[in-house]
Formats: C-alpha cells, structure tokens, sequence
C-alpha cells in the first residue's frame, strides 16, 4: 500500500465519507425525496440553533 493510500483512507475516515459512500450504496430515495429530506434536516437543526 502507497502511503497516498494510508492519508487517503485517513482522511476519508477522518471526514466521515466512509459513511456518506455506505449509505449512498444503500440508498433508494430518487433526487426529489433525498432533496426533501435534506431541507427538513436542515430546517430542523436551524431551529434547534435559534
């Protein structure tokens, strides 16, 4: 293994793409749905902000 291989999992771990790239993989919501989803998530977490 390249050591550009060892920082690139690292990183990869590190940020969390692992997860982001597993869940994509299992994913089955179309464009639209995942779209919806993200604007509650987001709408949600401004209100716990405020």
């Amino acid at each position: 293994m390249r050591d550009s291989d060892v920082v690139e999992r690292a990183l990869r771990s590190y940020l969390g793409l692992e997860v982001v790239a597993e869940n994509r993989a299992t994913n089955d919501l179309d464009e639209d749905a995942a779209n919806a989803l993200v604007g509650e998530e987001l709408r949600e977490a401004r209100r716990d902000r405020a």
